[in-house]
């Protein structure tokens, strides 16, 4: 295997990594806005209470959505940000056995890359899986904005 061969790999093996940490970190993202928009809502639960003494089924309909959607955009992020087991390019026993066996560098690269794709196709699969959670998430805490703001307009009428 030529050097350019086994440079792409390993770049493609650290864009995984860096995708990894941008996923972490827009997670992160998505929990802080709906910690903000719960505790917007706990702030004013008394006045909620009051409020919904007088809905009708409709109004009410309205809020059991935007709750559940709240529900389900925490869940994920939750899920998201779970411990995932990312493989590594190469176990740290695998390359000492290698180190100590003297192959040449054209074997080593030829035997590392084997372990980088396996790793990188076991971590975009784990990308893929937070990204997809991710992407509930966004679509769950826009609907539950957009529920909430059709709640209060048809509230204040």
């Amino acid at each position: 295997m030529k050097d350019l061969h086994f440079d792409i790999i390993k770049e493609q093996y650290s864009e995984e990594l860096n995708r990894e940490s941008m996923l972490g970190q827009k997670a992160q993202v998505y929990l802080s806005i709906l910690t903000v928009f719960l505790s917007a809502i706990i702030f004013k639960i008394k006045d909620l209470k009051q409020v919904t003494a007088s809905l009708h089924e409709c109004e009410m309909i309205t809020l059991y959505i935007s709750f559940i959607c709240i529900l389900i955009s925490a869940v994920t992020i939750i899920k998201s940000l779970g411990i995932y087991e990312y493989r590594k390019s190469i176990s740290l026993d695998r390359l000492i056995e290698r180190i100590d066996s003297e192959v040449d560098d054209i074997e080593f690269n030829n035997r590392s890359a084997g372990d980088y794709i396996a790793a990188i196709k076991h971590n975009v699969k784990i990308n893929n899986k937070r990204a997809n959670l991710l992407s509930i998430a966004l679509y769950s805490i826009i609907a539950s904005f957009l529920t909430i703001l059709i709640f209060i307009l048809i509230i204040i009428r």
